[in-house]
């Protein structure tokens, strides 16, 4: 969604100031959401009892040790490559009249705490 707001107006993503907001495609979250999840469902079938699931949250924090431990490796402190370019509030991404939306959407996936990006 943002990349076609970037595609359709380049300049509105430049510099330090505030990025446009979108407007929430129910639809389209919904497509993008179950073919990552049946990718997820896949790789958990697959693997069986051979995996260490690592949540997105925390992964820099807490979750590359854990890692380490699991492979019998010494821990190291990593280092995100990439610098944050937004905030933690995903409906701030959005336009106003769509918050409702995101949440129920959110709720009826089962992530209402994906509102919030770590």
């Amino acid at each position: 969604m943002l990349a076609n707001l970037k595609r359709s107006d380049p300049d509105a993503f430049g510099g330090d100031g505030p990025r446009p907001q979108a407007r929430f495609n129910k639809m389209g979250f919904l497509k993008f959401f179950n073919r990552r999840k049946g990718w997820f469902d896949y790789y958990r079938k697959s693997t069986e009892d051979d995996r260490l699931e690592v949540p997105y949250v925390g992964l820099m924090d807490t979750s590359i040790g854990r890692i380490s431990d699991a492979l019998g490796l010494a821990s190291h402190a990593f280092q995100a490559r990439n610098a944050k370019r937004n905030s933690n509030d995903i409906l701030n991404r959005y336009l106003p009249e769509g918050h409702d939306k995101i949440m129920r959407t959110l709720e009826e996936i089962g992530h209402p705490e994906w509102v919030t990006e770590a």
